[in-house]
């Protein structure tokens, strides 16, 4: 008998990345005769790349959390009679659908009130079973691992669970043999290097390394780097790239250096040679990562350009 899950993800394109470490897993507890459906939100050109580059066999697309566009999802979702409903990660629209589905099991983490800084707070796992026993994932543990609570709290057995490798995606070049990759922003403020601190690592790696250097960044977020920088030609910037150019240019790096964020999440897919800032964000939320600057503040942006120099500096030559 055909099993149907639904997988809700409807916050930053990185959770909807992690959210699909779930497939595998479920494919193998469930069989063959399992079909999962994945609840998107769509509201850019790589979210929209993103959930067709996953083994998802049906996505439900949510373009905008407007109200409309949420009610009309809703119905949508409401013609079909679901076995299993997960959500990972908190958000208010998350809980809705997570909580509105016509599903025999809800499994997730829901909040009513809007909670910013959730990877902070420890989560109780809700689970429609009822049963006896409490599941909670605590500040340190891997964003994997509430996939896995989830699971457990299920009854659904599992053996590993690790990020996807992204499917049809276009192949390529990139246009250096050997090249140093920088991500230094994030949708969040808290997780993005100042300016100052931008330029200092910038120009110690200008000095450190004979590799090209690339620069990412989206929607403006390099623009003022990219006029402090525009006379050295060792330094290019890779501005709103598209999700294929994106796992090119990760998967191509000899070395990427990036914040917490979802490209980061992709280098840690792939195994590229990477290490990872962190401030607010506990690095062990990568499953892969043993090159890690970590600093304890609630906030990196605050972090002047030499402690992060500090800090990478040993791990360049390791």
């Amino acid at each position: 008998m055909q099993t149907k899950i639904l997988i809700i993800s409807t916050n930053a394109i990185g959770d909807t990345y992690l959210s699909a470490a779930a497939i595998a897993p479920l494919r193998v507890h469930f069989g063959s005769q399992s079909e999962i459906h994945l609840l998107a939100l769509t509201n850019t050109e790589n979210a929209r790349l993103l959930v067709d580059a996953l083994d998802f066999d049906l996505v439900w697309r949510l373009p905008s959390k407007s109200f409309r566009n949420i009610v009309t999802c809703y119905f949508n979702l409401f013609r079909v009679q679901y076995d299993y409903v997960f959500s990972f990660f908190p958000g208010r629209v998350n809980t809705f659908f997570l909580m509105m589905a016509r599903s025999r099991v809800r499994i997730g983490f829901p909040n009513v009130a809007k909670v910013v800084e959730w990877y902070r707070l420890p989560q109780k796992v809700y689970c429609s079973l009822k049963r006896n026993e409490s599941f909670v994932w605590r500040y340190g543990m891997t964003f994997l691992e509430r996939i896995g609570l989830c699971f457990t709290a299920g009854g659904i057995h599992y053996a590993a669970l690790s990020k996807p490798i992204l499917r049809t995606l276009e192949s390529g070049t990139v246009p250096f043999p050997s090249f140093t990759m920088v991500h230094f922003t994030s949708r969040g403020k808290d997780k993005t290097l100042n300016f100052n601190a931008q330029c200092t690592l910038l120009s110690f790696l200008c000095n450190q390394t004979d590799d090209p250097l690339v620069v990412l960044g989206w929607q403006g977020e390099t623009a003022l780097l990219k006029q402090h920088f525009h006379s050295n030609i060792r330094v290019t910037f890779l501005e709103d790239a598209s999700l294929p150019t994106l796992v090119r240019y990760i998967v191509s790096a000899r070395l990427f250096i990036a914040v917490d964020s979802f490209p980061l999440h992709v280098a840690d897919a792939y195994g590229t040679n990477y290490i990872g800032i962190f401030g607010p964000t506990h690095p062990q939320a990568f499953q892969s990562c043993s090159k890690i600057v970590a600093f304890s503040c609630e906030d990196l942006s605050l972090i002047d350009g030499q402690n992060i120099i500090n800090g990478i500096a040993p791990l360049l030559t390791s």
